[in-house]
C-alpha cells in the first residue's frame, strides 16, 4: 500500500502524482465530474482541467485551467468547510491484470478494536472512493482517524494493512493506492482455451489448414466434438492462416476476430460489406482490411482483448512491431482497394453482359469505377455491353445494391428479393428505414445470409441493423433526412410540413446541395416557408444527419456563420454535451463551416471590390 502525499507545484495537463489526487478529491467535493481513469491514474487530464476552470470561474479566480498557489490555497479553504473524509486510490496486480470487482473496506484502527467506516466495490479501472464522517471514530480518538484497508474477492481476504503502513491520523482527504501479490496465475485465455480444446482433435492437421467445404466440414466437426461455437473455432483457423502468410503471430489475428473488430469499425472493406468471417472469406481481402484500420484502433482493440483475457498479456510485447509492420503494408493495401472494386462490379454485371464485351466492361470499370454509378452504366450502354434492355434495369439493380450492400450475391438477391426492389432508384429506399427495421428484415433473413458455409450469427445483427442505418443514411443523406423528419413529429415545426411535401415530390433532390430557390418555383405554395427551408439547408450542408441538424436548428444555429461566431471551443463543449456529435465530428463541422464562412466573406469581398471598380 503507498499514500499518496502533497508536493507544491503548479499543476497542468499530463502531470501525474499525489497533489493531482488531492486537487482531485477537492474539486470531488466541490460537486466536479472527473473521470474514472483520470482518478485512477492520479492524471491532470481533461475533465480534471475543466472541473478546475468550473471551481476557478465560480470562484471568480483566474481562469486558467491550471492549479497555481492561489487555487489551491482555495481549494483547501474549501476543504476547511467539509464535515467529511475520504479515502481514494487504486487497487492493482503488480502484472497489470485487472483486479475484477474487489471489494475494499475501510477501517478505524484503535489499540485492540476496529471501526467499519465504509466499502466500495473498485470500477473497471480499479478505482475506489470511499467516504466517512468522525461520528464513527470520534468517540474513542483524540484525533483523526488511523486508516487501514482491506481488500475482498468475494469472500476471500486478499490485502490487510499491516500496522507499520497504517495511515495514523489520516487527513480529511487520503490517496491509499493498493498493490496486490498474485496469488495464483493468469486465467487461460480464451485463445489458449480454444487452441487446448481443438489440439488433441486435430489429428496433425495444422490449424491453418483447417477447412469448412464440400470435402473437409472440419469447424463443424471441432464445434461438435469441442461444444464450441463454431465461428470461435473458424476465428481460431483463420487467424492461424493469417499468421502464416504474414508471419504476425495468430493471437494478434484472433484478438481483432474475436472482437469483431472489422465488422465494427465500418461495414465497408476492400471486399465490399462483411457480414461475418468465416474461412471462405477472402483472407488477401481480410488482410487489407485490418491494415487499413486506424493504428489508434489496433491499439485500442489488443489492450482491450488483454484486459477482457481474450488472449494472453504476452502478445503486448509485439505491439510495437505489429504496428509498423502494418504500416508498412498500407500502401499495398490502398492499391489493393483500387483494383478490387472493378473487380467486384465484375461480378455484379457479368451475368447481364453480351458475350464479346466482357473485356471492354472491365477496361471501363478500371478507369472510372469509383465514379457514379448511373452514369457507370449509362456508360456501358452505350458501348452496347448488355444482351438486351431488361439487362440494364437487372444489372443496376445488382450493381447499386452490391455498391451499398456489398458484393454477396446471395446477401444482395436476399434483400433485394424481401424488399422487392426492380429499379436502380428504388435502392435509396433503405435510407427510409430505421434500425428496428432492419432488425427485422435482418432477423427474417439471416439464415440465407451465408458467411461461407455458416449462416449469419443471430447475435450481429443489432450491430449490423445500426451499422446500416447509419451507412444508407451516409449514401443517401436527404432520404434519410426526409424519413426522419416523417417520423418525428416535433421536429422542425416552421418548416416541416412544406419540407416534406418539397422532398415527397422530388425524390431525387440533394438538400445539402440543390436549389432551394428553383425547387420552390415549381411549388409557390411552399415560398412563404423560404427562409426556414434555406436555414435548413445551411445547417444540412456541414452536419447532413437528421438528429444534428436537428439539434444545430433547435440550438438556434441558422447558419455556417453561426457556428463560426461561436467559436471552436464554445460549440464543440455545446453540442457533445447535448450527446448527439461525438467530439470528432463536432470540431469536422466546425472545420466544414468555418471553411463555407470564410469562402462567402473571400467571395464577398470579391464583389464589393469589382462593385467599387
Amino acid at each position: 500500500m503507498s499514500t499518496r502525499n502533497d508536493e507544491p507545484r503548479v499543476l497542468t495537463l499530463r502531470i501525474h502524482g499525489a497533489d493531482v489526487s488531492q486537487v482531485q478529491g477537492r474539486l470531488l467535493d466541490a460537486g466536479a465530474d472527473i473521470a474514472t481513469e483520470e482518478l485512477a491514474a492520479a492524471l491532470y487530464g481533461l475533465s480534471t482541467r475543466n472541473a478546475v476552470l468550473a471551481f476557478q470561474q465560480k470562484q471568480q479566480l483566474p481562469a486558467t485551467g491550471t492549479v497555481d498557489e492561489t487555487t489551491a490555497d482555495a481549494l483547501r479553504q474549501r476543504a476547511l468547510t467539509r464535515f467529511g473524509y475520504r479515502v481514494l486510490g487504486t487497487v492493482r496486480y503488480a502484472s497489470g491484470r485487472p483486479v475484477g470487482k474487489l471489494k475494499v473496506r475501510a477501517l478505524d484502527r484503535d489499540m485492540r478494536q476496529e471501526q467499519l467506516l465504509g466499502e466500495t466495490t473498485v470500477d473497471d479501472h480499479g478505482f475506489y472512493s470511499i467516504d466517512y464522517t468522525d461520528t464513527l471514530f470520534r468517540q474513542s480518538e483524540s484525533g483523526r482517524a488511523d486508516l487501514l484497508l482491506r481488500v475482498f474477492d468475494g469472500e476471500k481476504l486478499v490485502y490487510d494493512t499491516p500496522l507499520e503502513k497504517v495511515v495514523f491520523n489520516a487527513p480529511a482527504l487520503a490517496v491509499v493506492d493498493v498493490e496486490l501479490v498474485e496469488t495464483e496465475a493468469p486465467r487461460e485465455s480464451q485463445y489458449e482455451a480454444v487452441v487446448a480444446a481443438v489440439t488433441p482433435l486435430l489429428d496433425n492437421v495444422a490449424l491453418d489448414a483447417l477447412q469448412e467445404d464440400d470435402e473437409h466440414r472440419d469447424v463443424t466437426f471441432l464445434g461438435g466434438e469441442t461444444g464450441l461455437p463454431a465461428y470461435r473455432i473458424a476465428h481460431l483457423a483463420v487467424a492461424h492462416k493469417l499468421a502464416s502468410a504474414t508471419g504476425i503471430t495468430a493471437e494478434f489475428f484472433y484478438a481483432l476476430l474475436a472482437q469483431d473488430v472489422l465488422l465494427k469499425a465500418g461495414l465497408g472493406s476492400a471486399a465490399g460489406v462483411r457480414f461475418d468471417i468465416g474461412l471462405a472469406t477472402d483472407r488477401e481481402a481480410l488482410y487489407h482490411d485490418m491494415v487499413l484500420l486506424p493504428a489508434k484502433t489496433v491499439v485500442a482493440a489488443l489492450k482491450r482483448a488483454v484486459k477482457d483475457n481474450v488472449v494472453g498479456a504476452g502478445v503486448l510485447d509485439a505491439l510495437n512491431g505489429i504496428v509498423d509492420r502494418l504500416a508498412r503494408d498500407r500502401p499495398a493495401a490502398e492499391a489493393y482497394v483500387s483494383q478490387q472494386r472493378p473487380r467486384l462490379l465484375m461480378g455484379q454485371l457479368h451475368r447481364f453482359l453480351a458475350a464479346d464485351k466482357h473485356a471492354q466492361v472491365l477496361g471501363i470499370l478500371k478507369q472510372d469505377s469509383f465514379g457514379n454509378l448511373p452514369e457507370l452504366l449509362g456508360r456501358l450502354q452505350e458501348v452496347a455491353a448488355f444482351k438486351n434492355p431488361a439487362d440494364v434495369r437487372h444489372a443496376g439493380v445488382g450493381a447499386t445494391l452490391a455498391d451499398a450492400l456489398g458484393y454477396d450475391e446471395r446477401i444482395v438477391e436476399g434483400i433485394r428479393t424481401a424488399l422487392d426492389i426492380e429499379r436502380p432508384e428504388d435502392v435509396r429506399q433503405l435510407a427510409r428505414m430505421n434500425t428496428a427495421e432492419w432488425r427485422e428484415l435482418l432477423n427474417g433473413t439471416a439464415a440465407s445470409l451465408q458467411v461461407g458455409d455458416q449462416p449469419m450469427r443471430k447475435e450481429l445483427v443489432d450491430l449490423h441493423a445500426s451499422a446500416l442505418v447509419r451507412r444508407m443514411e451516409k449514401r443517401y443523406p436527404t432520404t434519410a433526412f426526409a424519413a426522419q423528419l416523417e417520423r418525428d413529429a416535433s421536429a422542425l415545426t416552421p418548416q416541416r410540413e412544406a419540407l416534406l411535401g418539397l422532398l415527397a415530390d422530388h425524390p431525387d433532390f440533394d438538400l445539402a446541395n440543390g436549389n432551394v430557390d428553383l425547387l420552390l418555383k415549381q411549388k409557390p405554395a411552399a415560398a412563404a416557408a423560404r427562409q426556414a427551408l434555406k436555414a435548413t439547408q445551411r445547417v444540412f450542408k456541414v452536419a447532413p444527419t437528421f438528429r444534428q441538424s436537428r439539434a444545430l436548428l433547435d440550438g438556434g444555429v441558422r447558419s455556417a456563420a453561426d457556428i463560426h461566431a461561436l467559436g471552436e471551443q464554445r460549440f464543440v463543449d455545446g453540442f457533445v454535451r447535448k450527446g448527439l456529435f461525438t467530439r470528432a465530428q463536432a470540431r469536422e463541422t466546425f472545420r466544414k463551416a468555418s471553411d463555407i464562412h470564410t469562402a462567402s466573406a473571400l467571395l464577398a469581398g470579391e464583389l464589393q471590390a469589382t462593385a467599387a471598380a
